[in-house]
């Protein structure tokens, strides 16, 4: 509960940070270090439990045996979750980038 509490605080502080003076420079300090505090809390709190679950998600029936061979369908089913992840975490850190840039998509920290 605490990472979870921390992860919404620091979320709250960046909008706070970013709808009071939007173009400064404390301001972008702010939402920089309340970034960093996320990504600590997510690393140290949230992150564990995603792999530990999405092991435990698939049930043991996907450890099918056919003639006597154990088709192992869970490891796929890991593989193929794990794979989705990293891809979906590429996708979004490559285009933040053009999200946030003034001369691509313009649309800032803040989408209206």
């Amino acid at each position: 509960m605490i990472a979870f509490t921390a992860l919404a605080l620091s979320m709250f502080s960046m909008a706070l940070a970013y709808t009071i003076s939007p173009q400064s420079g404390p301001s972008a300090k702010c939402v920089v270090g309340f970034t960093v505090i996320f990504v600590f809390f997510y690393n140290w709190g949230v992150s564990p439990y995603t792999f530990l679950l999405s092991g435990e998600v698939p049930s043991q029936r996907l450890t099918q045996t056919c003639s006597g061979l154990t088709l192992g369908l869970r490891a796929y089913t890991m593989g193929a979750s794990g794979a989705f992840s990293y891809l979906a975490s590429w996708t979004v850190s490559y285009t933040a980038p053009y999200f946030i840039n003034s001369l691509d998509l313009n649309w800032g920290p803040k989408v209206r």
